[in-house]
């Protein structure tokens, strides 16, 4: 069995009260409900995925991100879903993020 770790090629955060600013590129992504309300992060990342082989069979992933910060005290469920467009870190906004699917 093979092991290969990739590196985002893109990753940005949008926010819903500023629908229309980009944040990206940047390391720092922001997910969640912030403490301010009506306000939701989501954060987008692009993985080049040339280097595994035609035909692999992929039997596990892990993505492995690290809690710095947590503005907003209550308990929140996360979700990681699938981009079902492509998306430009240093334009996309949260009016032009590609719309998603759950992962299975």
């Amino acid at each position: 069995m093979d092991l290969l770790f990739l590196t985002p090629i893109d990753a940005t955060y949008i926010s819903q009260l500023n629908p229309n600013q980009n944040f990206g590129p940047t390391a720092e992504l922001l997910i969640g409900r912030s403490a301010i309300p009506g306000d939701v992060f989501r954060s987008l990342l692009k993985f080049d995925i040339s280097p595994i082989p035609a035909g692999s069979i992929i039997t596990n992933a892990t993505l492995r991100l690290f809690l710095i910060d947590k503005d907003n005290p209550a308990i929140q469920l996360l979700n990681i879903n699938r981009n079902l467009s492509d998306f430009l870190d240093e334009t996309v906004t949260f009016n032009t993020a590609p719309a998603f699917a759950p992962t299975e």
